[in-house]
């Protein structure tokens, strides 16, 4: 069996991971010339094991230690810089975790109050061993790994279109390359923000997964802050940051749906960010916004992923709809592709929830 997967974002690579250890063909279609040139590698690389999406939850926790034996051998991976969280909901599987595995005490959280800069403090939870992962690094490990289960991977290799009949009967690649499937060849969709593209083009169902825009913005101060702080996650005033060499990346967690390649900041969103920044954090009065960017985060409508058998067309699998939570589930979740791959698993993943 032929298994082509377009896309070599987190998605694409987590899925041709899971999938290599079996006996089939597994060949990745990437229309750039590196990996995870989008929403993979422009974001803010916040590693957080708490979370209160319930079929998120444990997922995100064996992320933690899927990186743990990453690291074993591969050196660091998670700089543990600790990160605070104003959570609006309590991830209420946290304890029932604990007790299933005692030794995970390592990623529990505490409620805490940490003092700011002017005399300002915040309380909330703190989990020490959260913090920023290497995402660059992260993509070149598991590349090395697919490459040597045998995964073949080309780049400059855009899918601009499918032939469908109740099945992709093929796809054509640059415009010009048509590539035929078998009667048991499966298509992988794990194309990220440009997913269900490739099936409206066709006038195919796809499931509702919508590109969101958010900017992200680099500032940096004349001189360091006379304390350390983690990561600030506060959900509540929808607003974190996070410390990076030579100063702080941060957001004001704007969103708003865009075309899947809009990566085109918005001069708009600089006071909207300056505006919340000195309003929650006044200390930060003297840094200025060294650069800022767009990147894309792409949910479906329950802002759960993706994952299983398309209802309609036979033999096409959807991982898709991360949104943001990408590099947080990746090594956590390869386990779930797995299952619902080869066992056609129903799961709250599955895209025929949406009809």
């Amino acid at each position: 069996m032929n298994i082509h997967i377009t896309g070599c974002g987190i998605a694409g690579i987590t899925t041709a991971l899971a999938l290599s250890e079996s006996n089939n063909n597994i060949i990745i279609w990437e229309k750039e010339k590196l990996p995870g040139m989008y929403a993979t590698s422009k974001n803010a690389a916040i590693f957080r094991t708490y979370e209160s999406d319930p079929t998120l939850s444990f997922i995100a926790k064996q992320s933690y230690y899927e990186i743990e034996k990453i690291e074993k051998t591969e050196g660091p991976l998670l700089n543990k810089t600790g990160i605070f969280i104003d959570p609006m909901e309590y991830d209420y599987h946290e304890t029932p975790y604990l007790k299933k595995f005692p030794d995970a005490s390592a990623i529990s959280s505490e409620k805490k109050r940490i003092e700011l800069p002017g005399g300002k403090s915040i309380e909330g939870l703190y989990l020490a061993s959260n913090g920023v992962l290497d995402t660059h690094a992260l993509v070149s490990i598991l590349m090395k790994k697919i490459i040597a289960n045998g995964v073949t991977i080309n780049f400059n290799s855009e899918i601009t279109s499918l032939e469908t009949d109740q099945k992709i009967i093929s796809f054509t690649v640059n415009s010009n390359q048509i590539i035929n499937l078998n009667d048991n060849d499966i298509f992988i969709n794990a194309a990220g923000s440009w997913a269900p593209s490739l099936l409206k083009k066709n006038q195919q169902w796809a499931p509702p997964v919508i590109p969101h825009k958010r900017h992200l913005f680099f500032i940096k101060g004349a001189t360091p802050l006379p304390v350390s702080i983690p990561v600030i996650w506060s959900e509540k005033q929808d607003f974190y940051i996070r410390p990076e060499t030579g100063g702080f990346l941060a957001s004001h967690c704007d969103q708003k749906a865009c075309n899947p390649d809009d990566y085109n900041s918005d001069p708009k969103e600089v006071n909207n960010f300056l505006n919340a920044l000195l309003y929650h954090y006044p200390f930060f009065e003297d840094y200025r916004i060294a650069k800022y960017w767009a990147c894309i985060r792409t949910f479906a409508l329950d802002h759960h992923p993706v994952i299983g058998y398309d209802p309609f067309i036979n033999n096409l699998f959807w991982v898709s709809g991360w949104g943001g939570r990408g590099m947080t589930i990746a090594t956590g979740i390869i386990n779930n592709i797995k299952d619902i791959f080869f066992k056609n698993l129903k799961t709250p993943f599955s895209p025929e929830r949406f009809i």
